[in-house]
């Protein structure tokens, strides 16, 4: 976010949570409503890019990616918690930070280029990023780059453990895109399809 205002990819998140509902059929991943209320006047133009070319890996891939998270977190909510806050990655509208009189979860958001070359390499093994994941990243790490905000860090899931470990969070699970909503939402007539390139990770305050 640069002067108070939504950064390109949070705002392609939020486009693309609008077009799932627009561009994809039934049965829908997640169903977000206020997206394009979100992107306001930038709406028509964003989803209609996604009307022209939504079979390309990228829009189709981000499709996937922002509504399978969201279906996730949702699910995992559940109806246990009172209040929500709305974070400013991706103009998600169900990111929960605090739970009824408890504290907020912790945020954190790591960077260390000097290790990342290398790490690239290792998402590219077998079992951590598959055929659809390696391309997806080929277009995406390039674009994100080119509006001035380059993925800069990458994880081994072990790592990721370790990391959170450090911070006072003990990991639940690692979840990977297809494993985040229900199989039969991913047995569809489109062009939607789950890559396994990054994951969601469930942890607890410990201590």
């Amino acid at each position: 976010m640069r002067d108070a205002r939504p950064s390109q990819t949070a705002i392609m998140a939020a486009a693309s949570r609008a077009a799932h509902l627009v561009v994809d059929g039934e049965p829908y991943i997640f169903r977000d409503t206020l997206a394009a209320t979100l992107l306001g006047g930038q709406a028509e133009e964003l989803v209609g890019y996604h009307r022209a070319y939504g079979g390309h890996i990228v829009l189709s891939g981000t499709r996937a990616q922002v509504t399978a998270r969201a279906a996730y977190t949702e699910r995992r909510l559940g109806n246990r918690f009172e209040q929500y806050v709305v974070l400013g990655a991706g103009l998600d509208t169900f990111a929960l930070r605090r739970a009824p009189g408890g504290p907020p979860t912790r945020v954190i958001e790591v960077d260390h280029p000097a290790t990342q070359q290398w790490k690239r390499e290792l998402m590219a093994a077998p079992g951590l990023r598959d055929e659809r994941g390696a391309e997806y990243a080929s277009f995406a790490l390039a674009a994100a780059a080119d509006r001035g905000e380059p993925w800069l860090s990458f994880f081994a899931p072990d790592e990721v453990s370790s990391l959170l470990k450090q911070h006072g969070l003990e990991v639940v699970e690692h979840v990977r895109q297809a494993g985040c909503v229900d199989p039969e939402l991913w047995r569809r007539q489109d062009g939607l399809r789950p890559a396994d390139l990054c994951r969601l990770v469930r942890a607890v305050v410990t201590g």
